[in-house]
């Protein structure tokens, strides 16, 4: 259970792969859920996991991916794979593509393979390394840097004093 959000790096991971396979350039994983291309949102993840005990039982994973969408009038960071390529696509091609390979990542052993699908994560992270700025509780802005992700699922930032802070969901968020 302490390592639930493995789920999430597998899923994030999945849809990172099966977007390479259709040529979108720039992608990146916005933490805790959001996909990205440039600095655009084209998708998204929710994860339901089912606990008994200690040990997680089941996962109902969601994922919405803008294709053809062509706009976006409240929604400024977001787009389309149709928008930032220019194409058209088929959307049975894209929602097989994601299912396979959502299934090639999930049946690995990927509680053993822990360090190389973090690895992998933190090398397609939004803005790690990048003096960023955030707004935490009671719209305070801070400045820092996205280290990483914890374990935990925790998102780890550097900030400018030298200080590493951990923040969980829906208590910080990246002004970009």
């Amino acid at each position: 259970i302490q390592r639930v959000f493995l789920v999430s790096v597998c899923v994030s991971l999945a849809i990172i792969e099966s977007l390479k396979d259709f040529d979108i350039p720039d992608l990146s994983i916005k933490w805790p859920n959001d996909i990205l291309s440039g600095n655009y949102k084209i998708g998204g993840i929710l994860i339901e996991n089912i606990i008994t005990g200690s040990k997680i039982k089941r996962s109902i994973i969601g994922f919405g991916l803008n294709v053809n969408q062509k706009s976006f009038k409240s929604a400024p960071h977001a787009s389309s794979l149709n928008a930032i390529t220019g194409s058209d696509f088929d959307l049975d091609e894209i929602f097989y593509s994601l299912i396979e390979h959502l299934h090639q990542n999930m049946i690995k052993p990927f509680q053993l393979m822990e360090s190389e699908l973090y690895a992998q994560y933190h090398a397609h992270l939004f803005k790690k390394g990048q003096m960023s700025t955030f707004k935490i509780h009671d719209d305070i802005q801070i400045t820092g840097t996205i280290e990483k992700v914890s374990i935990d699922g925790k998102l780890v930032v550097k900030l400018v004093n030298g200080d590493f802070q951990e923040f969980g969901l829906k208590e910080i968020q990246l002004l970009y």
